[in-house]
């Protein structure tokens, strides 16, 4: 870790970070409609759903990051232009996953809002890193 800069580091943590918060707000799903098991393992659930969905996020800050460094973005749009390309991707890469890994598509809403944080954060990290 010694070789990277701040920039990348903060990237691989937002990176990272992405199945936990889908896990956050999944399970937090579940406890508004009452369902009793949401959080009988939620450790289990966690290990499972960062080994899960993290290639899917993965693929897509990897994308996003490339993507940026054929566009310039203004510092304002970068956020926004990275929110919609961010949720957009993922629900793709969702989509590709499911069809090749049977991945649950009932969850699109909640990747792709996850998806547009972490495309988001990615973007104005690179935005900070560009000035």
């Amino acid at each position: 870790m010694a070789l990277m800069t701040t920039q990348a580091r903060a990237r691989l943590v937002v990176i990272l970070t992405a199945p936990v918060l889908f896990w956050i707000l999944a399970t937090a799903i579940e406890v508004a409609r009452r369902n009793p098991e949401a959080l009988e393992t939620p450790l289990a659930y966690l290990v499972f759903t960062w080994i899960y969905y993290e290639p899917v996020f993965a693929c897509v800050g990897v994308l996003l990051i490339a993507g940026q460094r054929f566009i310039s973005l203004r510092s304002q749009l970068a956020s926004w232009i990275g929110a919609v390309a961010g949720g957009g991707l993922t629900v793709v890469a969702l989509s590709v996953a499911a069809v090749a890994y049977g991945y649950p598509m009932r969850v699109w809403r909640l990747c792709f809002f996850v998806g547009a944080l972490t495309g988001a954060m990615l973007l104005r990290i690179g935005q900070s890193d560009a000035t």
